[in-house]
């Protein structure tokens, strides 16, 4: 399962990190998370670490099943990352799942709807044993 799905997670941050710059008040991250997670003194060298986490010529080798889903709503993770690992992700059982604004669940890792998200996984999960 991809939850808050990444196919290319430097790529997300370059984006995150040029709004940042622009207008960090309109970002949904602080400046101080990236460097402080991947244990490096500033964003510039986190950013340089970013470079490694993707998910090229991996993606394609997943052939178990797989879940993407994500939110429509979320300000973290741009839509087109979720449709990017999903059209990566080799398996031929794989599902990509959008929560809509009007059925919960929207936001980032369904933080509006914890439970909407959870029960999805486990009727997913339940429907391949």
């Amino acid at each position: 399962m991809a939850w808050g799905p990444h196919y290319d997670y430097h790529a997300v941050w370059m984006k995150r990190w040029e709004a940042m710059k622009a207008d960090g008040g309109k970002v949904a991250t602080s400046h101080f998370q990236l460097p402080w997670v991947l244990g490096v003194p500033d964003m510039e060298t986190a950013m340089e670490k970013l470079k490694k986490f993707t998910l090229a010529g991996v993606a394609e080798r997943i052939t178990c099943p797989m879940l993407v889903y994500w939110g429509e709503e979320d300000k973290l993770t741009p839509r087109e990352a979720a449709h990017q690992l999903y059209s990566a992700v080799g398996s031929r059982d794989k599902t990509l799942k959008i929560f809509a604004t009007g059925e919960g669940g929207a936001e980032h890792c369904q933080v509006d709807n914890r439970q909407v998200g959870t029960d999805y996984i486990a009727d997913w999960l339940a429907a391949r044993l």
